[in-house]
Parts: C-alpha cells; structure tokens; sequence
C-alpha cells in the first residue's frame, strides 16, 4: 500500500480505535440510544459491559452543566481498561474526556464523586493543560497532532473548510500528552469543585472520591505516580467544601432546547465531514497546501452533490486559495451548499453577502439569514446572532426603530440558548455575547464571575469586544485597576483599535435610563471611537439627541449622513430621514456642507 493509500485507509478509522489500542465508546452515541441499554462489546466480538441509556444521559448532561461553566464541549469516551484513571486532552482541536471503566465504576453511583471527576478533567481542558505540556516538551513525536490542531482552529474557524481536524490529526498522530503536573492537577481540583458548587452537586463529593482512590487496593496505571496524594487532596477538599457551601448554587441546568441544540449542531457537523473519497482526498490535499490537488478533488465530488466538496470549493475561491480570488463563484457555492441544508455553508454566504458581495445590504435579511442558519445547526450563526441582538437591543436607540428591529430576533429565551449553545462549542461570538448577558443580567440572572470567565475566553482569543466588555466589568463590577491597564496597554500602539474600544464599552454608558455621569462618559467614548466603523452613527445620534452633551443637530445629522455616505447602516438613513423631515432647507444645506467636511477628514474636531 502506497503513503497516500495508507493515509486515506486512516482517515477512515475511528478515533477509538486509531488512538488507543482499547476499544473506546462515545457517551453522547449512547445516551442518543433508543434502547434502554447498551451492549458494550469488544473488538473480538466478547461482551465488555452493559451501559443503561438514562446513566449515559445523567453522565452527558453532567458533563454539558460543565460546558455551560466553562465553555468547553468535549467528546466523553468510556475506555476499556484495567487502570482507575481519567483522562483530558485536546486531540486535533477537538476536546475529549477519556474514563477508564474502573473509574467510571467507582463514580457511577454517586453523583457528587461523578461531578468531582468530570468537573477536574474539565478543568484540565478548560486551562489549557495539554497545550503547557506540548510547548514544555517541544519534540517532533507530537509535531502531527499540532499540525491537526492547527488545522481545526485555522482552517475550520477562519476559513470555514470541513472535514479536516479531527480526521487528519488522527491520519497523522495518536494525540496531545494526557500527563499533567502535580500543581496542574492541584488547580484542576479547585476548578472543578468550583464549578460542581456552581452546577449544583455535592462538593462533598470530592472527598468522598479521595476516600474512595486512597482504600482501593491494587491500582495501576498513572494516577496515583501523577497526582498528589489521596490523602492531601482529600484534606483540601475538605477545607474547600465549607468554605464553598456557604455560596448558593446557581442554575446551570441543561435544558432540552439546549439539548436540542447542541444536537443540531452535531447534525450540521456530520454533514460537512467528507464521505466520499474524492472528498477525504481533497481534505487531505487541502492539509498539505495543494489547493489545486484540493480543487480537482473538490470538483469531483461536488459533481453528486457532496455538502462538504461544494462549500470548500466556496472556500478556495473566497480566499484565493490555489485559483484566483473570485466572491461571486464562492457565493454561488455557498448557496448551492446551503440549499442542500448546510448551515456551515449558509453562515460562510452570510458573511460575504455582509461584506457587500451579493447586492445591497439590507439588514433585516442577514438577521433573517443568521435564525435560519442556527436552526440549522451553525454553533457560529447562534453565537453572532445573539450577540447581534444583545448589542443592537442594548442601546437606547429611540422606541420605534428598536420596536422595528426587535421584531426580526428571536425571543430572549431563545437567545440566550443560542449564546450557551454557541459558547460551550468554543464560538467567540457566542462566549462574548454570554459574558455580556451575564454581565449585564440579559435573560439571565446577572453573574459576574461567570460574565469574567466567558469575556475572557473570548479576549484570550483576540476579540476586541469581549476586551471593552471586560474593561467595563473592572472598572464597575469588580474594581481591578491592573487588570484596566493591561487590557489597554495590549492596544495601546494602535489607533484604530482604541477607537473600537471606546466605542464598544460605550454600549453600557449609553442607555436610556443612564444617570448624568454615564451619559457624559458615553458622550465621551463614542467620541473617541467615532473613526470606528459604526462610531459615526452613535456619535452622530448622541449629538442630534444631546445625550451627555449640548444638543447639535447641525453636526449630529452631518456624522449621520457621513455614516450613510460610507456604510449605508439602515439606523443611519433611518435616523437622518427622520430628523431632516423637521428642518429648513438652510439648515440641510450646512448639514451636507459639513459632512463634506468630516469626509475629507474625518478626525475633525466638533
């Protein structure tokens, strides 16, 4: 068998199978069973376990509480195994949570221990714990499941092509390391019995764990050679569990529309992974960078249909990759995608139809277009629409154009789904749209702690909106005048960047309740970022309503039909037709005579 027939052969393995030499079961498949339980059987055919349905649900929607804490969503296996471990690790970009079947045993029947190890192994993914290990050991051996990392996050994040981490990163390599320091684990602990108060279990669970590990007899494998003693990490639980149970638990149940969700997604995931060969050899093709091996591939198998094939076409020609830049044809595959069900594929036309790239911009069609892309199952649609919907509902923009806007968004409940949904999938969109729920108490009850932990999820990955949302969180709710400087020193050398953030932390001075003192800060926010894409709007609505400032209809319809001139935003046209209606011939003319000025040079001082 030749290199390139031996790849292929791989992509086809399951990960169970291709990464461990036991056989391996996935939870979420079984708890999705219509049996009321399941036959676990080895790869010899011999009967390993019986697996209840409801404890395979009770184990999955342990773990999505977990998700809704963390923002992580990871793949659970059951491992067949001699050893009494448990095991969290990023393999190709997608994060998993391996239970060796002693352990799962130990568990099963206690609810508060369950929490203990799921919450622990979830921590562990949650900081990034395998990630400190590859950049420690820096050895060619995991070079392949970096390259599969890379492929998940770049090319499926940023370019929107499907069907290549997980697979190639197996084709590739068995993984990321699974062993983890003594203080790594000493954190994992405290995370995780953090977030079991907050999902409601016993944190006495904990210690019951401990006890449990410390009189098993006989055990093997890495767990007690890797971790601190039994004996100490029950001590501390301890010491934590009284400390935590004077806190109220919070309500992070899963709810079935969320379930529900989370099962599209899953859905619309299965639909973009490659099925035919042609469609595998393309993926494979993309991975190496030969986008013209990809293309002929590509083209192949787009010709029966293949979601996959058609939308990663749409790829190569929206980014000139292999073929000249060309947004028309990758529009029309998107389309020719998205017909056929995809939500990937109708999430990527979103954005060019957004960038201008099939006729004008109405923006009533693309809220439109992100509801049915998230019915579909787009984890990324979810997440933009709901922090959409949050920004737009959020400012206090007058009563009947909000009235108009808020009628094309689904309900609040629904939102905020789609934000738990999008956010325990990893979208940025969706964690920075629930951290400003939180924030701001937006369909849910307000919690700052938990605001902080998916605004910085989102920051660590370079969103701009969650920095300006994290800036208003500590200079309002939880004062940290260190943490102020540093998230203004990382944009510090950057002009336009600044003025994206004044403007974006505008958001929460500008309201229509706003007392005195914030009405004045938004006033002076929006007029730092008023070179900042929609600035000109804000700042040109604030000025024509007198909004922390002397009321200046002259200048705030100016920056008003300056913001139409270069953008055509819908508020803009809608706000500047409303306001001239009312005034004199005289005062038009010095409106468009001014704004003739901001156009020549923006920065112009009012």
């Amino acid at each position: 068998m030749n290199r390139f027939k031996l790849i292929s052969a791989l992509v086809l393995v399951s990960f169970g199978n291709l990464a461990y030499a036991q056989a391996a079961w996935d939870v979420r498949a079984l708890a999705n069973s219509a049996n009321v339980s399941n036959r676990l059987v080895l790869t010899n055919q011999l009967p390993y376990m019986e697996m209840p349905t409801s404890t395979a649900r009770t184990l999955v929607n342990m773990t999505d509480r977990f998700s809704l804490l963390s923002g992580i969503y990871p793949k659970i296996l059951i491992q067949q195994s001699n050893n009494l471990n448990a095991v969290a690790t990023y393999r190709e970009g997608q994060p998993f949570i391996i239970i060796d079947k002693p352990m799962f045993d130990l568990f099963v029947k206690d609810g508060g221990a369950a929490a203990a190890v799921i919450g622990h192994e979830m921590a562990h993914l949650y900081l990034r714990h395998s990630y400190a290990s590859i950049e420690a050991r820096q050895n060619a051996a995991i070079a392949g499941a970096i390259i599969g990392t890379l492929l998940e996050i770049l090319f499926i994040g940023k370019f929107g092509v499907v069907g290549l981490g997980t697979d190639l990163g197996n084709a590739f390599s068995s993984g990321i390391s699974n062993s983890y320091s003594r203080d790594q684990e000493r954190d994992a602990d405290k995370q995780g019995m953090i977030w079991a108060l907050q999902a409601g279990y016993d944190p006495d669970g904990s210690t019951r764990l401990f006890a449990a590990l410390e009189k098993t007899p006989g055990v093997t494998g890495s767990f007690f050679s890797s971790h601190p003693s039994s004996a100490e990490r029950s001590e501390t639980a301890k010491e934590r569990a009284e400390l935590f149970k004077k806190y109220k638990s919070i309500d992070v149940l899963v709810s079935p529309d969320l379930l529900a969700l989370n099962k599209a997604i899953d859905e619309d995931r299965e639909r973009q992974i490659p099925k035919s060969e042609a469609g595998k050899a393309g993926a494979i093709a993309f991975s190496k960078k030969d986008y013209a091996g990809a293309k002929a591939s590509y083209e192949e198998c787009a010709k029966s249909g293949e979601i996959a094939c058609i939308n990663n076409l749409g790829v190569l020609y929206q980014f000139g990759l292999g073929v000249p830049v060309d947004k028309k044809i990758a529009v029309e595959r998107y389309k020719e995608a998205s017909e056929k069900g995809s939500g990937l594929a109708l999430y990527n036309y979103i954005a060019l139809y957004a960038s201008g790239n099939d006729g004008p911009l109405d923006t009533t069609k693309v809220i439109r277009l992100e509801k049915d892309a998230s019915e579909r199952g787009s984890a990324n649609a979810m997440g933009t629409l709901a922090l959409t919907a949050y920004m737009s509902q959020s400012f206090g923009f007058p009563r009947e154009w909000q009235d108009k806007v808020d009628s094309e968004f689904p309900d609040k409940k629904t939102l905020v789904n789609y934000a738990k949904a999008a956010a325990m999938r990893g979208s940025k969109d969706g964690q920075t749209a629930l951290g400003m729920y939180y924030l701001y108490g937006y369909g849910v009850t307000k919690n700052i702690d938990l605001a902080e932990n998916y605004l910085t999820l989102a920051a660590n990955a370079n969103d701009m909106r969650a920095d300006a949302s994290l800036l208003v969180l500590y200079e309002n709710e939880k004062i940290d005048t260190e943490k102020v400087q540093k998230i203004k020193d990382k944009y510090k050398n950057n002009s336009s960047a600044m003025a994206g953030l004044s403007v974006l932390m505008a958001n929460y001075y500008c309201k229509a309740e706003a007392s005195p003192a914030n009405s004045a800060k938004c006033f002076d926010l929006v007029k730092k970022g008023r070179s900042f894409i929609v600035g000109p709007v804000i700042y040109g609505y604030i000025l024509t309503e007198g909004i922390g400032t002397k009321k200046d209809s002259i200048e705030g319809n100016a920056w008003l039909l300056y913001a139409i001139n270069k953008t055509g935003h819908n508020f803009a046209t809608w706000a500047y037709e409303r306001n001239i209606a009312k005034l004199s011939p005289l005062d038009v003319e010095k409106i468009k005579n001014r704004e003739k000025e901001i156009a020549a040079s923006p920065n112009t001082q009012p």
